[in-house]
């Protein structure tokens, strides 16, 4: 921001494909500097542990 006068927003993300399925999938592992469009944190995985 100071060098260039512009916020930039940083997404970390990962790929993922599934044993006997076609295609993978991406999805984002962090983001910052934007507001995500879904936010699962304090909701419960599928093994009912808190995400954070």
């Amino acid at each position: 921001r100071r060098r260039r006068g512009v916020d930039v927003a940083v997404i970390i993300s990962d790929t993922f494909g599934r044993p006997w399925r076609l295609g993978h999938v991406d999805f984002a592992i962090g983001v910052a500097g934007m507001k995500p469009l879904r936010d699962y944190r304090g909701e419960k995985d599928m093994f009912g542990y808190e995400l954070k």
